[in-house]
């Protein structure tokens, strides 16, 4: 089997499982919009804004770390190396997991204070012991796709957020607040934990020392972490928090959102599966087959370039209509920020390849050129959004965010 053809093998599980989880995640929030209205809408896009922010600090880069290493471990001479790869991981970021669980619960009234609303604070108590929990799924599925086994990750996560889904329909049906979530989200987070855990038979704090060096695959994860944290910077989520910030958790944050994530369905329609499973297969050419890195990058860019141009143009002409049929007419101010973002990433991902750009450079070690580019996307992002976004509210915010997004794809691009 060539590494294309085993590339796109992984990328279907992955695809399809990942396109299952946001899908549904999609569905939920359209669901909460529809139910509790634009403003209670506003606080979960928010506190879920929050979680991503505190996964990514947590999680230290080891997802990514996990995508390099696990497959070169794996193939080494030492039986289960990839397992204490893991175990000399998990332990790091359960520490850092642990510290970010306590800031939030001990900070919870600041914080509240911090988006101006006071029911934030009793959420937090329920969503500190989620991020924990929600993180350790991450690490363990990226330890699957790093392997490309990624039928277990579908099985799990799907059937999680099928659950989820279901029972959050009937309950907001039955007349329960945003709560009510997020203890669901909780409790399916542990249950998934457990899943992943027994079905890896990996002994995640071992009785003898490791003889596995991690110091490698440590000094990685420090950079994609920070890089991580940059493109956060630049992204959707820190943008739901300054909105939040600056003029109150109101209705134009959940209009913010909702352009964005509607931007971001279209893309991981056809393209989420190659999220790790990119880096997994370039790292693994990196090492055997350098000459075939180009021809992988560029199979991967004319898929993205066949499927979303067409999709992206389409709901370009039909925006208001769209946003009508899937929420209601009570968000058609979504309309113009969905235009704006929606134009500027079709030319990032479908002409341009988008991630998988990053997950070259990742593989043959230009993680610092990466780093550096973001350093200076993230900062200007976050200094001109506080400066645009008092003045232009969302409009504002999702221009520049997405002008600097397309800006670090050509600057990632141009450092192969």
């Amino acid at each position: 089997m060539t590494e294309i053809s085993k590339t796109f093998e992984g990328f279907a599980w992955n695809h399809l499982s990942k396109l299952i989880e946001y899908g549904l995640t999609y569905i939920l929030g359209v669901t909460i919009a529809k139910i509790l209205g634009v403003n209670q809408y506003s606080v979960y896009v928010t506190l879920i804004s929050l979680v991503s922010l505190c996964t990514i600090i947590g999680g230290l880069g080891f997802d990514e770390t996990l995508n390099k290493y696990v497959g070169r471990y794996a193939s080494s001479l030492r039986i289960n190396g990839h397992h204490e790869l893991v175990q000399g991981l998990i332990k790091y970021r359960l520490a850092a997991l642990i510290g970010i669980c306590i800031i939030l619960m001990l900070f919870r009234v600041p914080i509240s204070e911090l988006f101006d609303s006071p029911a934030i604070s009793d959420y937090l108590i329920i969503i500190a012991p989620y991020v924990v929990f929600q993180s350790l799924n991450n690490f363990m599925s990226n330890f699957y796709i790093a392997q490309l086994k990624t039928q277990i990750v579908f099985i799990i996560n799907s059937t999680n957020k099928i659950l989820t889904l279901g029972i959050s329909i009937l309950l907001l049906l039955n007349g329960y607040e945003i709560e009510i979530v997020f203890y669901l989200l909780l409790f399916m987070s542990i249950l998934s934990f457990l899943t992943y855990y027994a079905v890896s038979r990996i002994k995640l704090f071992p009785s003898k020392k490791s003889q596995v060096k991690i110091r490698d695959p440590l000094k990685f994860g420090l950079f994609t972490w920070l890089n991580m944290i940059l493109t956060f910077m630049s992204g959707k989520t820190s943008n739901v928090l300054l909105l939040s910030s600056i003029i109150g958790t109101t209705a134009v944050t959940g209009y913010y959102e909702i352009a964005h994530s509607l931007t971001q369905l279209i893309e991981y329609v056809f393209a989420v599966g190659f999220t790790g499973v990119a880096l997994a297969a370039f790292s693994e050419l990196a090492v055997t087959e350098k000459e075939k890195l180009q021809n992988l990058r560029s199979s991967i860019t004319k898929y993205l370039q066949f499927f979303i141009i067409p999709a992206g143009f389409f709901v370009l002409a039909n925006a208001s209509d769209v946003i009508v049929f899937i929420y209601s007419a009570e968000y058609l101010p979504v309309t113009k920020l969905l235009l704006v973002f929606l134009s500027l990433n079709i030319l990032g991902v479908a002409v341009l390849g988008g991630g998988a750009n990053t997950a070259l450079l990742f593989s043959i070690g230009k993680e610092k050129n990466v780093l550096v580019l973001r350093i200076l996307i993230g900062l200007l992002n976050i200094g001109m959004n506080i400066l645009i976004i008092p003045i232009y509210g969302a409009m504002g915010a999702i221009t520049v965010t997405g002008s600097f997004l397309l800006f670090s794809i050509v600057g990632i691009l141009a450092r192969y």
